[in-house]
């Protein structure tokens, strides 16, 4: 019971630093590229965030992918993929909330209150 709940505590602490990775790439973007359309930074902020946990695996699925068999590299970059995908899906809402403050004339100041 011990380990579900340590498991469920990490899973949330993952989900709330990724939310808070995708709202400081949105900041940031919204400061050096001020041109740029809300969807196409929101779509950045979560390439980028959802890049972390991928960035985490690609050194033991390298390791992993010795002389085995021909499925290996495919079960490999599926297995990227999907981590990509969940990552960008989860820091989807902390880029949209923050892009959205942002986007208001004159209320900057409240996007980190």
């Amino acid at each position: 019971m011990y380990d579900l709940a340590l498991a469920i505590w990490m899973i949330i602490v993952l989900i709330v630093m990724l939310n808070g990775c995708a709202a400081g790439v949105i900041a940031i973007l919204h400061i050096r590229r001020s041109t740029m359309r809300r969807g196409s930074r929101v779509a950045i902020a979560a390439a980028v965030t959802g890049f972390l946990p991928v960035s985490l695996v690609i050194p033991f699925a390298i390791a992993d992918l010795g002389p085995t068999g021909s499925e290996g590299p495919l079960v490999v970059f599926l297995g990227l993929t999907m981590i990509l995908g969940v990552g960008m899906l989860f820091s989807l809402p902390g880029a949209l909330i923050l892009a959205r403050k942002l986007e208001a004339p004159g209320e900057e100041y409240r996007a980190f209150e």
